[in-house]
């Protein structure tokens, strides 16, 4: 599949999901459903184009291509429960953890030394019970996870941090066509906006449901900038070994 193909699909699913929501939420503004739309759709990009790579799809970028797809499918699945029930940040504390799973462990191929590439994968565990936990204690499981889910966030902007300047530190090719660059860049700008959204969005909802609902709107704008950086990213071209700066890994470890 091109890109211009993907782009295609990614523009009829913008279009499509958001004729949906105009009908099933009429109270919410025309751009407002645009963008909302539009962050969804453009989280197929990524997973499109490593599908069309196919066998050439590092392991790391295959494991975005999976992180991209479970956001899709938890946000189709957020707006439909938001739809027929009413509530869904329940599924939100659930649905998180799998997708800091994938993200955490394609990160795990972009690590220099085998004891990091072990230790993001061993994370992953760690912080969906962690995240969790601090959930239920907080009673955040119904609600907005105004402690829990900065929590996990921050540490997610770290790892993802910690993988871009260990990597552009030890660089010696050009960093603007690495896909660890690009996708780091990217997953950032999300996780990090995403840490105050809850926190604000709880303090306002108690003033007016209309601004609470506006910050999610802006962060589905920025989600829009954050998920064509990926996308930039899983398109880069295939680092060879001789331009690798990791430590010698077999491509399946």
């Amino acid at each position: 599949m091109t890109t211009g193909r993907i782009a295609g699909v990614a523009a009829a699913v913008w279009l499509a999901f958001g004729w949906w929501m105009y009908t099933r939420f009429p109270g919410v503004a025309v751009w407002q459903v645009g963008a909302i739309s539009g962050a969804v759709a453009l989280q197929l990009p990524p997973f499109l184009a490593v599908r069309a790579a196919g066998a050439d799809a590092s392991p790391a970028r295959r494991w975005i291509g999976w992180w991209a797809l479970a956001f899709f499918v938890a946000d189709v699945a957020q707006l439909l429960i938001s739809e027929r029930v009413g509530s869904n940040l329940m599924f939100i504390l659930l649905t998180g953890p799998i997708e800091d799973g994938c993200l955490l462990w394609a990160y795990s191929y972009w690590q220099l030394r085998p004891v990091l590439r072990l230790s993001f994968r061993v994370s992953i565990p760690l912080l969906a019970i962690a995240s969790i936990g601090l959930a239920l204690y907080a009673g955040e499981a119904g609600d907005f996870q105004a402690v829990s889910g900065p929590f996990r966030l921050l540490i997610m902007t770290a790892a993802i941090a910690f993988t871009l300047v260990s990597r552009a530190v030890n660089e010696t090719g050009r960093i603007w066509q690495r896909d660890w660059m690009w996708v780091s860049l990217g997953t950032m700008l999300y996780y990090a906006a995403y840490v105050v959204v809850n926190p604000i969005s709880k303090a306002l909802m108690d003033q007016s449901v209309e601004l609470a609902q506006l910050v999610y709107v802006v962060k589905a704008v920025v989600d829009m900038a954050a998920f064509l950086m990926v996308w930039k990213g899983v398109r880069c071209p295939v680092e060879t070994s001789s331009q690798s700066t990791s430590l010698p890994f077999s491509r399946s470890s």
